[in-house]
Protein backbone atom coordinates (compact mmCIF):
# COMPACT_ATOMS: atom_id res chain seq x y z
CA UNK A 1 0.00 0.00 0.00
CA UNK A 2 1.49 3.72 -0.99
CA UNK A 3 0.95 5.87 1.57
CA UNK A 4 0.89 9.71 0.35
CA UNK A 5 4.01 12.06 1.18
CA UNK A 6 3.16 15.67 2.14
CA UNK A 7 1.51 17.21 -0.39
CA UNK A 8 2.56 20.53 -0.15
CA UNK A 9 6.10 21.79 -0.58
CA UNK A 10 7.65 23.91 2.06
CA UNK A 11 6.86 27.28 -0.14
CA UNK A 12 3.63 26.37 -0.70
CA UNK A 13 2.81 25.41 2.75
CA UNK A 14 4.14 28.82 3.79
CA UNK A 15 1.50 30.47 1.45
CA UNK A 16 -1.14 28.30 2.96
CA UNK A 17 -0.35 29.27 6.63
CA UNK A 18 0.25 33.26 6.04
CA UNK A 19 -3.25 33.30 4.60
CA UNK A 20 -4.61 31.73 7.87
CA UNK A 21 -2.64 34.17 9.76
CA UNK A 22 -3.78 37.02 7.34
CA UNK A 23 -7.56 35.62 7.95
CA UNK A 24 -7.05 35.48 11.92
CA UNK A 25 -5.82 38.97 11.77
CA UNK A 26 -8.36 40.51 9.21
CA UNK A 27 -11.34 39.10 11.45
CA UNK A 28 -9.60 40.99 14.77
CA UNK A 29 -9.36 43.75 13.62
CA UNK A 30 -12.95 43.75 12.35
CA UNK A 31 -13.81 42.84 15.62
CA UNK A 32 -12.07 45.78 17.12
CA UNK A 33 -13.56 48.00 14.53
CA UNK A 34 -16.97 47.03 15.25
CA UNK A 35 -16.02 47.60 19.03
CA UNK A 36 -15.13 51.04 18.60
CA UNK A 37 -17.95 51.71 16.48
CA UNK A 38 -20.25 50.30 19.13
CA UNK A 39 -19.15 52.69 21.68
CA UNK A 40 -19.36 55.33 19.42
CA UNK A 41 -23.17 54.69 18.29
CA UNK A 42 -24.84 53.79 21.22
CA UNK A 43 -24.95 54.48 25.01
CA UNK A 44 -22.53 52.59 27.73
CA UNK A 45 -24.99 49.55 28.29
CA UNK A 46 -26.15 49.30 24.90
CA UNK A 47 -22.41 48.90 23.74
CA UNK A 48 -21.75 46.75 26.24
CA UNK A 49 -23.89 44.32 25.35
CA UNK A 50 -23.41 44.70 21.48
CA UNK A 51 -19.44 44.57 22.34
CA UNK A 52 -20.05 41.20 24.40
CA UNK A 53 -21.85 39.72 21.18
CA UNK A 54 -19.47 40.66 19.06
CA UNK A 55 -16.83 38.96 20.84
CA UNK A 56 -18.99 35.39 20.94
CA UNK A 57 -19.08 36.34 16.79
CA UNK A 58 -15.54 36.15 17.19
CA UNK A 59 -15.09 33.07 19.16
CA UNK A 60 -16.79 31.18 16.88
CA UNK A 61 -15.26 32.39 13.42
CA UNK A 62 -11.71 32.03 14.95
CA UNK A 63 -13.14 28.73 16.34
CA UNK A 64 -13.83 27.81 12.88
CA UNK A 65 -10.85 29.54 11.16
CA UNK A 66 -8.74 26.89 13.20
CA UNK A 67 -10.41 24.09 12.65
CA UNK A 68 -10.31 24.62 9.05
CA UNK A 69 -6.72 24.75 9.31
CA UNK A 70 -6.43 21.63 11.51
CA UNK A 71 -8.28 19.81 8.62
CA UNK A 72 -5.87 21.17 5.75
CA UNK A 73 -2.74 19.95 8.12
CA UNK A 74 -4.29 16.58 8.35
CA UNK A 75 -5.14 16.75 4.82
CA UNK A 76 -1.16 17.53 4.13
CA UNK A 77 -0.07 14.25 6.40
CA UNK A 78 1.10 11.35 4.97
CA UNK A 79 -1.31 9.14 5.93
CA UNK A 80 -4.95 7.66 4.27
CA UNK A 81 -7.71 10.49 4.96
CA UNK A 82 -11.35 9.62 5.56
CA UNK A 83 -13.26 10.06 2.41
CA UNK A 84 -14.89 12.98 4.40
CA UNK A 85 -12.15 14.79 5.17
CA UNK A 86 -11.80 15.49 1.39
CA UNK A 87 -15.50 16.90 1.69
CA UNK A 88 -14.27 19.71 4.28
CA UNK A 89 -11.49 20.75 1.83
CA UNK A 90 -14.03 21.35 -1.06
CA UNK A 91 -15.93 23.07 2.54
CA UNK A 92 -13.04 25.40 2.55
CA UNK A 93 -12.15 26.13 -0.74
CA UNK A 94 -15.92 27.22 -1.17
CA UNK A 95 -15.25 30.15 0.85
CA UNK A 96 -13.65 33.85 0.14
CA UNK A 97 -11.95 36.34 1.83
CA UNK A 98 -11.08 39.77 0.46
CA UNK A 99 -6.82 40.26 0.67
CA UNK A 100 -5.62 43.96 1.69
CA UNK A 101 -6.41 45.27 -1.61
CA UNK A 102 -10.26 44.56 -1.93
CA UNK A 103 -9.92 41.51 -4.45
CA UNK A 104 -12.35 38.52 -3.31
CA UNK A 105 -9.95 35.35 -2.77
CA UNK A 106 -10.54 31.80 -2.15
CA UNK A 107 -9.79 30.65 1.33
CA UNK A 108 -8.44 27.46 -0.68
CA UNK A 109 -7.00 27.66 -4.15
CA UNK A 110 -8.66 24.74 -6.81
CA UNK A 111 -4.96 23.63 -7.09
CA UNK A 112 -4.07 23.56 -3.33
CA UNK A 113 -7.61 21.60 -3.21
CA UNK A 114 -6.16 19.39 -6.05
CA UNK A 115 -2.91 18.31 -4.10
CA UNK A 116 -4.46 18.30 -0.69
CA UNK A 117 -7.49 15.69 -1.70
CA UNK A 118 -4.65 13.00 -3.20
CA UNK A 119 -6.15 10.18 -1.44
CA UNK A 120 -2.85 8.14 -1.53
CA UNK A 121 0.33 7.83 -3.43
CA UNK A 122 2.33 10.64 -4.61
CA UNK A 123 2.49 13.69 -6.81
CA UNK A 124 4.51 11.80 -9.65
CA UNK A 125 2.74 9.96 -12.46
CA UNK A 126 3.24 6.54 -13.12
CA UNK A 127 5.55 7.83 -15.96
CA UNK A 128 7.58 10.67 -14.44
CA UNK A 129 8.51 8.02 -11.47
CA UNK A 130 10.43 5.63 -14.10
CA UNK A 131 12.50 8.35 -15.80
Amino acid sequence: MLVKAKNFIRSKWIIVANRFDYLYKDLEARLEREKFKALLEFERGEALSRIETLEEEYRLRRAELEEGFRAIVRANEPTLLPSGQFDRLFEIARQTYRDPRGVERPVLTPEEVRFLSIPKGSLESPTSASR
